[in-house]
């Protein structure tokens, strides 16, 4: 009996080491061996079991949050941080009410001096993962704010899980098994960085373009209440208030096929809704804090690397896009290069690629927006013919 425990604890002690040795989850910070265990090829489905811890780990000064947009597009060691301390805490269709309790963890760990806030439509559909994967008890204060021992509840079980199970040890051997293979890892701030460069655009684009119409479907099924889904916003806006964070918030860009696929699953009026929604959060906030409210930028639309032309050969390479939705760390750093100047906007030099928005001047936005819209598609008839062709087949299929 002796050996037999002798020999149970030497097997869970192995299989423990080679976990946290591989660490397929990015959680335990081990000494990095090329070919073994740099590239995370499993992360996108355990990033809400990494980030709480990493961010405990890391302590940052600066946390981007947003969808897998802001997680492959706005990248935490830009320049123009300026050394700054910041982590990429961007989930897999994360909620605004996600984003909100990770903001109160961040901040319950470290001050924070500067948050970047993305917010697609995707954020306004759901108040928590549909994957269910969110743990509150990970947090280190619940939503009002009150620390919380997560050792037992969180922590304790976090670690068996990722050290004993048996889902760990096959992570962990997928892990090994992919690290030349993968095109995606999981950087170590948060970013999700690919590895290959070898891709098919024109394939991507049609691909993305038929599950656009899928999610809209979707989202169109969905209660869908406005008011309550900007609660989480606003919750947001205030923290940093309180706290003196300086928040930048984007609507972040897509190509202009993604807003043709929008357009004709007949979703346009509620991303109207919800870009109303946010400038008007804004300003609620602002006065509820007796402060200027926040800059708000809106990189949507068909503007700029918005409109880039598809390329003729698989050979050929795009700048800004990935696919309709996914934009380059490229283009994401001319959207911080926006974001974080200290500049005017109007200043001599400029990039005028984005749009501030407030209460103001959302109705003159939206309206410009739209003939944007108008102008394009009298100019790429080529490409509107092929995403209606898309809806057609998409809808022949259900």
């Amino acid at each position: 009996m002796r050996s037999l425990a002798i020999g149970v604890a030497l097997l869970l002690g192995a299989v423990a080491f080679v976990n946290w040795l591989i660490d397929p989850y990015g959680i335990f910070s081990p000494p990095p061996i090329r070919g073994v265990n740099v590239n995370k090829p499993e992360f996108v489905a355990h990033m809400r079991l990494t980030h709480p811890y990493a961010i405990a780990r890391l302590k940052p000064e600066g946390l981007i949050l947003g969808t897998s947009r802001a997680g492959r597009g706005l990248s935490p060691t830009y320049r123009m941080w300026r050394g700054l301390n910041v982590y990429n805490a961007a989930y897999p269709s994360v909620s605004l009410y996600e984003m909100w309790r990770t903001l109160q963890h961040a901040q319950a760990i470290h001050p924070l001096r500067v948050v970047v806030l993305s917010l697609d439509n995707r954020v306004f559909y759901a108040d928590r993962d549909g994957n269910g994967t969110f743990s509150e008890k990970r947090m280190r204060v619940d939503a009002a704010n009150v620390r919380q021992p997560n050792f037992f509840s969180a922590r304790l079980p976090d670690l068996a899980a990722s050290l004993l199970s048996t889902d760990a040890l096959l992570s962990s051997l997928r892990t090994v098994r992919f690290q030349h293979w993968s095109p995606l890892t999981l950087g170590p701030r948060g970013e999700w960085t690919r590895l290959s460069d070898s891709y098919d655009y024109e394939r991507a684009f049609r691909t993305m373009t038929s599950n656009t119409f899928e999610r809209y479907r979707q989202y169109s099924a969905e209660p869908f209440v406005l008011a309550r889904a900007v609660q989480p916003l606003f919750d947001i806006m205030m923290l940093c208030h309180r706290e003196r964070i300086d928040l930048k918030v984007l609507i972040p860009p897509a190509h202009a096929w993604h807003w043709e696929a929008m357009r004709i699953a007949g979703m346009q009026e509620r991303f109207d809704a919800m870009k109303r929604a946010i400038v008007a959060t804004n300003q609620r906030a602002a006065n509820a804090a007796n402060a200027a409210p926040y800059p708000v930028w809106d990189y949507s639309g068909y503007v700029g690397p918005n409109t880039e032309k598809l390329p003729e050969s698989r050979a050929a390479k795009m700048r800004w896009f990935w696919e309709t939705v996914h934009f380059k760390p490229e283009l994401g750093d001319r959207i911080l290069d926006n974001m974080l100047a200290k500049a005017p906007t109007t200043a001599p030099g400029r990039d005028p690629y984005g749009a501030e928005i407030d209460v103001n001047n959302i109705e003159q936005h939206l309206a410009a927006w739209r003939q944007a819209q108008r102008n394009y598609e009298h100019t790429h008839l080529r490409d509107l013919a092929i995403i209606e062709a898309l809806h057609t087949a998409w809808q022949r299929r259900r």
